[in-house]
């Protein structure tokens, strides 16, 4: 069985897209700092996910906190793929922002700061199909990220709502 070359490089350019939504804020903004990145990633092309990624702001001319929700633009992508070559092509991310009600984000902030989950779940989930969601919390030198299958973990599911709830403000 062949596969065609334009299924082989729609793959590389979505997996390309889900590295992307991972790391966009790995480096946050000038005056701005990473409190929480939550980033969904299906199993599946052509959805790459989506990264929602809450930053503070130092800047006192800014909103205080914005939750900035960032996808991959697969269609326009890959209407261009069809004349350019996969390795030479970066995914096109779109992003929005979302100004967060501050004592809601200090709230979340502050749950954070005291929550306490194992390392390492029990019983992790496991299967072929579904969605993966790696949470970061921290800066670029100092950090938690884990990840899990479709639902939290028994042990983790403290965080599961706090994710929740931080998808939810992006989607009122």
């Amino acid at each position: 069985m062949k596969i065609e070359q334009s299924v082989i490089d729609g793959f590389r350019l979505w997996q390309k897209a889900q590295s992307a939504l991972r790391d966009i804020m790995r480096f946050p903004p000038d005056r701005h700092t990473l409190v929480m990145q939550v980033t969904v990633l299906p199993s599946r092309p052509p959805d790459a996910g989506t990264a929602y990624s809450l930053l503070k702001s130092s800047d006192g001319n800014e909103a205080p906190y914005v939750l900035v929700c960032c996808a991959w633009d697969a269609e326009a992508d890959l209407a261009v793929l069809q004349n350019a070559a996969a390795e030479s092509l970066e995914p096109s991310l779109v992003s929005r922002k979302v100004i967060v009600d501050p004592e809601r984000a200090r709230a979340l902030e502050a749950s954070l700061a005291t929550l306490v989950i194992p390392l390492m779940p029990r019983k992790p989930l496991s299967g072929l199909d579904g969605t993966d969601v790696e949470v970061v919390v921290g800066g670029p030198f100092s950090q938690c990220r884990v990840t899990w299958w479709v639902e939290s973990p028994e042990e983790w599911k403290e965080l599961g709502v706090l994710v929740n709830t931080l998808i939810g403000w992006a989607n009122p």
